[in-house]
């Protein structure tokens, strides 16, 4: 999303692939040819640090909506499959970098019904309830805790809230 929009400045890099694949045969084909420091490794997951550098990399189900995007040669997903993995990931841990993320997203163009409606055109039926969701973008206890991230904008964190705590406010909860 910081790529896109250019609003903060991201800290790490995320990949994420629709095939499964072996944490441990990819840390193999890393550690040559990087300064490899392992983070987390999982089922379908590795978190490291490649040349001082936080890289993820993810299994992810899930299908991509829009076309993906080049940017230098690599393959990124559009803004809009971006926004919907950050209301995904504000469901589960409600990070104040996903809580700015979402709210630029939506001030470039993209409303808070037209991603919840892509939301479940994306993740199906998962184990998101639309109550769980609406509740979770205006739960800000956990992002609170957090430093707020380097932003190129100003932004304040108090814009950012009253915004969501307004947009929720509007939604047809019978709609979603």
């Amino acid at each position: 999303m910081a790529l896109s929009y250019g609003h903060r400045k991201s800290d790490d890099l995320d990949f994420f692939s629709r095939q499964r694949f072996n944490p441990s045969v990819l840390q193999a084909k890393l550690e040559p040819s990087f300064k490899f420091r392992l983070r987390v490794k999982e089922e379908g997951t590795l978190h490291c640090q490649l040349n001082k550098v936080n890289v993820s990399f993810l299994y992810y189900p899930y299908p991509v909506l829009r076309r993906l995007l080049s940017y230098h040669g690599v393959a990124v997903s559009d803004p809009l499959d971006i926004a919907l993995t950050k209301i995904a990931a504000i469901a589960q841990r409600g990070s104040r970098r996903d809580f700015i993320d979402l709210y630029w997203a939506c001030h470039e163009g993209f409303t808070l019904p037209l991603l919840l409606e892509k939301f479940r055109e994306k993740y199906g039926k998962t184990n998101y309830s639309p109550y769980h969701l609406v509740k979770s973008l205006v739960y800000f206890a956990e992002a609170e805790k957090e430093p707020v991230p380097r932003l190129l904008h100003p932004l304040s964190w108090r814009d950012v809230k009253q915004f969501f705590e307004t947009e929720v406010g509007r939604l047809n909860l019978n709609r979603l």
